[in-house]
């Protein structure tokens, strides 16, 4: 999957509420790092944090600027809308 790709189908996720997509976009055994609570979850711990999320702040993310890449990883910015 192209690094756009990934970025649209991540945004699909988020903007339509779904946990466990969202974290479908981790490998199975792959961790997700909570910078800004310093906290580090696993796939299924992912699912029930953004599901939680979703409970309490409803609303859709978009893109902003380019998506940019290189052979072994990609980097995007986004906004909160709504």
């Amino acid at each position: 999957m192209h690094a756009a790709e990934f970025v649209a189908s991540y945004f699909d996720a988020w903007n339509h509420g779904d946990p466990q997509g969202v974290a479908d976009h981790l490998t199975a055994d792959g961790i997700f790092v909570d910078v800004p609570q310093n906290m580090v979850r696993t796939h299924d711990e992912l699912i029930v944090m953004v599901h939680d999320y979703f409970s309490d702040f409803p609303g859709g993310y978009e893109l902003l600027g380019e998506i940019l890449s290189s052979k072994v990883t990609f980097a995007f910015q986004y906004r909160a809308c709504g």
